[in-house]
């Protein structure tokens, strides 16, 4: 009989260590979750906002491409007239500027 009682106390404390042991490894996880959770929230938050940015650089980036074509398709109409204004014998003339005056040097 005091065999067995050793033994069943022997089976109590181990029982307990186990116990201890499993409240240890629930408050742990407890602390696990609560931190995933809390960086989760912060993850999404920080995806919504790089997803703003994004959207409204890819419309600034379109609006600059167009304003850039726009540029563009003027400047090649400017040029074009240019030279077809010269092909028939007449220059681009302006009345804000006076001509200018070109002057040879001579090297040494």
């Amino acid at each position: 009989m005091a065999d067995t009682e050793k033994r069943l106390d022997r089976l109590d404390g181990s029982m307990a260590e186990i116990h201890d042991d499993v409240d240890s490894l629930k408050a742990g996880h407890e602390k696990l979750l609560k931190a995933s959770t809390e960086a989760s929230q912060k993850v999404g938050s920080m995806e919504k906002q790089l997803i703003l940015l994004c959207t409204d650089s890819s419309q600034k980036f379109g609006t600059l491409e167009r304003q850039f074509a726009l540029i563009s398709e003027t400047l090649a109409r400017m040029e074009a007239r240019s030279f077809s204004d010269m092909t028939k014998g007449r220059g681009i003339a302006s009345t804000s500027h006076s001509p200018v005056q070109v002057v040879k040097l001579q090297l040494r």
